[in-house]
């Protein structure tokens, strides 16, 4: 037998049956709204959530595009990066002055060995904040 579809669920708190409970809000205002793992070198998208494309500026430096906006650009970036050699890292460009926008967000992964920028061969970004 096929269930039919209400649409709209609104609750104020969610339980379960042994772990306790918690409020919506947690659930809606606490989980990524958009996270991606790429291959740079290829670059590829690997995984995600919410990303409709990347854009590849130049070795080690992208743009990740939402499928679904933001509220504003005042939104959370984590970004990180698995180098091919020790000491590498990513960082969300609005930490240098590079405003997100509210579908769109820039980072780069570099190498602090070599000192330079560089395609990660696993690059990942999650983003926390309001959906518009």
């Amino acid at each position: 037998r096929i269930m039919p579809s209400f649409g709209t669920l609104k609750a104020d708190t969610l339980t379960h049956s042994t772990a306790g409970s918690v409020p919506t809000n947690f659930v809606v205002e606490g989980s990524s709204k958009m996270w991606t793992s790429i291959n740079m070198a290829t670059p590829v998208i690997k995984d995600s959530l919410n990303t409709s494309s990347i854009t590849d500026h130049d070795t080690g430096l992208f743009t990740k595009t939402a499928t679904s906006a933001m509220n504003n650009g005042d939104y959370a970036v984590a970004a990180t990066n698995i180098g091919d050699t020790q000491g590498s890292y990513a960082l969300n460009l609005s930490a240098a002055g590079v405003a997100n926008t509210t579908t769109q967000h820039k980072y780069y992964t570099y190498n602090t060995v070599t000192d330079t920028q560089h395609d990660a061969t696993a690059a990942h970004t999650i983003v926390h904040g309001d959906l518009a």
